[in-house]
């Protein structure tokens, strides 16, 4: 790809400010850039506050041609490194795209393993720009000749190793640290604490996605991802929950009438560590059995409980099942509706 550079502008560390256009106003490329630095200023905030840094899908680091395990070579044959597509976003909120897979060859960083002693690299994606797309600039009287100028920018990347992690970059913190900054701003017990801490807008624009060890003249390379950092995406966090929460899925039965005593059975998954259910005011629930796939509850209805349909909840070691959110309701109807019937006759359930 075209030779790149860093960002073209530097980070905006005050307040934005976008142009504002008005009735016949010369608009000059000076105000078409200026709104473009805002809303690029923007969404770096927001991939920096919101997200974090590190790779958000693919980029993994390979080491042809047996994959992520230890691979032993003559020396006079340098070991091959591949990098798979990939997103990544960068300390300072850049999107990094990688379209291709891209390989590296070791040669091609000697420092880093012509010697007699093991050395570790890292292999570092980093946001780059190229100006590209050459055309004419109309001339002007007082700049007749002002030759090509470059029309576009391309948003761009570069493929390293380096000898140092970068600065900033770091270790990831332990979860003792992870679980006291979860509460720094709003502890469970006492007075709030300070503030959780902004991450600088000038940390870099470097992501770390592999460390390399390399033997002594080319005896053997092994992939370690442990200085790499995730961004997890809303869906893939959207599918882990989805994967550990409880859910409910049905409700048999799903009536009663007031002033009557019925078992109701919740189907569902991951129901094993329940340990409440809430039917609402004038109903009082009791576990009664439990399973995974399902949990029965001994229903006591007041007769005076309020009649009509209403959500449930049923509270779980992993978290809250809420039947409203399911799709799943319980309605009580009124007393005397024959209902108490059918339950006694086993077509609506079996009375306690």
């Amino acid at each position: 790809m075209t030779k790149a550079a860093g960002p073209s502008e530097k980070p905006i560390a005050g307040p934005l400010r976008r142009a504002r256009y008005v009735p016949r106003q010369l608009v000059s490329a000076a105000e078409l850039n200026a709104d473009q630095a805002y809303f690029r200023e923007l969404a770096r905030r927001h991939n920096r506050f919101l997200h974090g840094c590190g790779v958000v899908c693919g980029l993994e680091v390979l080491v042809q041609p047996g994959g992520l395990e230890v691979l032993v070579q003559p020396a006079s044959q340098a070991p091959r490194v591949v990098v798979t597509p990939g997103h990544a976003i960068s300390p300072r909120g850049d999107d990094i795209y990688l379209p291709a897979e891209r390989e590296i060859t070791l040669g091609e960083a000697r420092r880093c393993f012509d010697n007699d002693q093991d050395r570790t690299c890292y292999v570092v994606l980093a946001y780059r720009e190229a100006p590209v797309a050459p055309a004419p600039v109309l001339p002007d009287p007082c700049m007749p000749a002002v030759g090509q100028q470059f029309s576009r920018v391309l948003a761009g990347y570069a493929l390293t190793l380096e000898e140092e992690l970068p600065a900033g970059w770091g270790s990831p913190p332990d979860c003792g640290d992870l679980a006291c900054e979860l509460w720094r701003d709003a502890p469970p017990h006492g007075a709030p604490g300070p503030c959780a801490p902004c991450p600088p807008g000038d940390a870099g624009d470097q992501v770390v996605l592999a460390a390399l060890r390399l033997a002594p003249q080319g005896g053997g390379v092994a992939v370690s991802y442990a200085p790499r950092r995730r961004v997890l995406s809303l869906q893939f966090l959207a599918e882990t929950l989805r994967c550990l929460l409880p859910r409910l899925t049905g409700i048999a039965p799903d009536r009663a009438a007031q002033g009557t005593r019925v078992a109701v059975t919740l189907a569902g998954e991951r129901l094993m560590e329940a340990r409440e259910a809430r039917f609402g005011s004038g109903i009082v629930a009791a576990l009664v059995e439990r399973a995974d796939d399902q949990v029965v509850v001994q229903l006591d209805i007041a007769a005076n409980a309020r009649p009509g349909p209403r959500g449930f909840r049923l509270l779980t070691t992993r978290g809250v099942a809420n039947g409203a959110a399911c799709g799943l309701q319980f309605t009580v109807l009124p007393g005397g509706s024959g209902y108490g019937d059918h339950l006694s006759s086993g077509i609506g359930g079996e009375l306690l």
